[in-house]
């Protein structure tokens, strides 16, 4: 399909234990890793997922499960001569603050970037399910406040080939899509919108577990929703939109593409 990938979305192989070619054989043009972090991280104790298959929907409170950067590497470098381009999706550890978010991110970034096919970096500032330093779940406002400094950071050090996208929530509204693209025009290529979403439309989610972030069919809405105000506000601009989130049919992968360029 000229005019735009399609890939996985972050969340899907967290360590990159799932080699690329073998994603490309199922029909995706780019593999995305992570969200990767700096130190390993156990996450959440399990369970934390629910499904709610009758509606084609899943809330996760995961928060942010992984084997840490250096270990990423590893897997990615098992893969030899793949040839498929890689998106590493980075967040710091989870219970870090001020500078040791940003140590975080930078050991990730150096630990990544020059791994074959990494072409691409995506900021993570959108996970509902995040531990912030208090221990208290969803950090994403905390994030936004240290937005322009983490981008400064991950942006400087990157290689002159290598894009960088700021993955957003669903949950904003059109004052926070103004926020974010003032904050970070100037270090980023483009949104990718987007997460999971807080709003557990019980139309879709039928018994909440009051937490975590819905995707599948009951984020869809809202994720168009917010895709199309990213659209609105950056389209005489030269910055990008990946859409993310529900796109589950041909028709949903065609309404998404009328506002963005990339799948």
């Amino acid at each position: 399909n000229p005019g735009f990938e399609i890939s996985n979305a972050a969340g899907f192989n967290k360590n990159g234990n799932i080699p690329p070619t073998f994603l490309k054989y199922l029909g995706f043009d780019r593999v995305v890793v992570g969200t990767v972090t700096g130190d390993s991280w156990e996450g959440n104790p399990r369970p934390n997922i629910a499904r709610y298959s009758e509606t084609g929907s899943l809330v996760n409170w995961m928060g942010l499960p992984g084997i840490g950067a250096e270990e990423v590497a590893k897997n990615l470098n098992n893969y030899g001569n793949h040839k498929v381009p890689l998106t590493i999706n980075l967040m710091s550890t989870p219970e870090k603050d001020s500078d040791a978010i940003l140590e975080d991110l930078e050991n990730t970034v150096l630990t990544l970037r020059d791994i074959p096919y990494v072409d691409r970096f995506e900021l993570n500032i959108s996970c509902p399910n995040t531990h912030s330093i208090d221990g208290e779940i969803d950090v994403r406002k905390e994030y936004q406040k240290q937005l322009k400094g983490m981008m400064r950071v991950v942006s400087s050090y990157l290689r002159d080939s290598q894009e960088l996208y700021l993955k957003v929530s669903p949950d904003l509204t059109e004052e926070d899509v103004e926020s974010i693209i003032s904050v970070s025009y100037g270090f980023v290529d483009g949104f990718t919108t987007t997460n999971t979403t807080t709003n557990h439309n019980e139309k879709y989610i039928s018994s909440s577990p009051g937490k975590g972030g819905a995707s599948g069919n009951a984020v869809y809405e809202d994720s168009l929703r917010v895709q199309r105000l990213f659209h609105e506000k950056i389209k005489d601009t030269n910055l990008k939109i990946i859409a993310c989130g529900g796109i589950n049919s041909v028709e949903r992968l065609k309404e998404r593409k009328a506002f963005g360029t990339e799948i």
